[in-house]
């Protein structure tokens, strides 16, 4: 296996580890992890998010409550478009 599989393997690990904890957490739920606060910290490539500038089937950015306005996501680095839209799409409460 070559180290830059093994980084996109750990990552996409981390990735989906993160994803269920803020489902979790969208749904009410308290939860304890360690270190979680550092964790929240960190934020994915919008490569690993499958960040797209456009939205998906009528899902996009400014409609998602990890979107901070205006060119920000929790989750996501760099500048995102409101009119934008990756996996993590969480429909606003």
């Amino acid at each position: 296996m070559s180290q830059d599989h093994d980084e996109t393997a750990t990552g996409r690990r981390a990735l989906l580890a993160r994803a269920g904890l803020l489902s979790l957490a969208a749904s009410g739920i308290a939860i304890a992890v360690p270190h979680a606060a550092a964790a929240a910290d960190e934020k994915m490539t919008q490569k690993d998010a499958e960040y797209q500038p456009t939205p998906k089937n009528g899902q996009f950015c400014a409609k998602c409550q990890l979107f901070q306005p205006p060119t920000a996501c929790k989750i996501v680095l760099g500048k995102v478009s409101p009119q934008g839209w990756c996996t993590f799409f969480q429909t606003k409460t």
